[in-house]
């Protein structure tokens, strides 16, 4: 029987629009910090990044993200196909992910993060419907 590894401690686990790299220090730079998204027709897939910063592990582990429900049902999943290796607890590690999450209609969902199985950190985030008509423009 395999012993099972000790649960990391996420110090950050964020949401963001964009992802670029300042050409100078080439530090990672995320621009927005979005809680829901909008669109105008449902189910709908929506890129996001997402930056995961844990410590406290002791060996690899496998990444998921899921859309939940808030009722825990599990919607989408998707990760990375090789584990995230944590060999020094005493370390922080990061993982960043472009995942393209699919909405299947507007309401209150959870991004959930597990890690071997097991959920580490979850975050609220809504999607809403908009405006099916174009826009008015000026001079019609």
């Amino acid at each position: 029987m395999k012993n099972k590894l000790p649960t990391p401690v996420c110090i950050a686990f964020l949401v963001f629009r964009e992802r670029a790299t300042e050409t100078r220090t080439k530090e990672d730079i995320f621009i927005g910090l979005p809680r829901l998204m909008a669109a105008r027709s449902y189910p709908v897939a929506f890129p996001f990044h997402f930056l995961i910063r844990c410590t406290s592990g002791h060996g690899e582990y496998r990444v998921e993200m899921q859309l939940q429900t808030t009722d825990g049902e599990i919607l989408w999943k998707d990760g990375p196909p090789e584990p995230l290796p944590m060999l020094d607890p005493l370390e922080t590690y990061d993982l960043i992910m472009k995942l393209l999450p699919v909405f299947p209609a507007p309401g209150v969902y959870q991004f959930v993060l597990v890690l071997n199985g097991e959920e580490i950190s979850r975050q609220r985030f809504g999607a809403v419907q908009t405006d099916a008509s174009p826009p008015m423009q000026e001079n019609q």
